[in-house]
């Protein structure tokens, strides 16, 4: 808690052009009582630290409160351990996976993996290198099993997708598929039978 402020006059010196000229300025200094302990101090501080809503600590409450966020940390840690495996649907509708706080693999928003990076990774035993994307040999971003993920590089993913869609066309072009006006998508169409 900020007690008491006032300005102290701080000569200086500076030279320039050979010529030393003296300035005088004045410095806001605050008597600060500790948040945590009785313990008054003197310190200048910046315009964002001069209200009472940002704590102000004595250095050794300060090195003490270190210790206690680094405490905090640990709890934090301890708990989110119950919460490791837990999956949700994330941006993109790509499934994530909770890994916690001390693992090797990439995180995605605060510890959360995406699925099939996990378990890619997983078959390495390694991150992904850069340049290299996991792809979904299916195209469903649900279906995460090792054998339907193959890893590509970024060139050979956007390729795999260009030649995805030209059959698609193919299919058009040949009638097994027709483009539905409706859904404004793309459905097999009534010539095709399954055998």
């Amino acid at each position: 808690m900020i007690l008491k402020s006032y300005k102290i006059k701080s000569d200086y010196v500076r030279v320039r052009d050979n010529r030393e000229i003296s300035y005088s300025r004045l410095k806001l200094v605050h008597d600060i009582q500790c948040d945590n302990c009785p313990i008054i101090f003197t310190k200048i501080l910046e315009r964002k630290q001069r209200t009472n809503s940002v704590k102000h600590l004595c250095s050794r409450c300060y090195s003490f409160g270190h210790t206690a966020r680094l405490l905090g940390h640990q709890s934090k840690i301890n708990k989110s351990k119950n919460k490791i495996g837990e999956r949700r649907i994330g941006k993109g509708k790509y499934p994530e996976i909770y890994l916690g706080y001390d693992t090797w693999h990439t995180t995605f928003q605060g510890y959360w993996a995406r699925e099939h990076i996990y378990v890619m990774e997983e078959k390495l035993g390694h991150k992904i290198p850069a340049g290299y994307v996991v792809h979904h040999i299916d195209g469903n971003k649900q279906n995460n099993i090792e054998d339907n993920l193959v890893l590509l590089t970024v060139e050979e993913h956007n390729n795999a997708h260009a030649k995805s869609e030209s059959l698609v066309f193919q299919l058009v072009v040949d009638g097994l598929a027709v483009f539905d006006l409706e859904t404004k998508l793309y459905r097999f169409s009534n010539k095709y039978v399954v055998i």
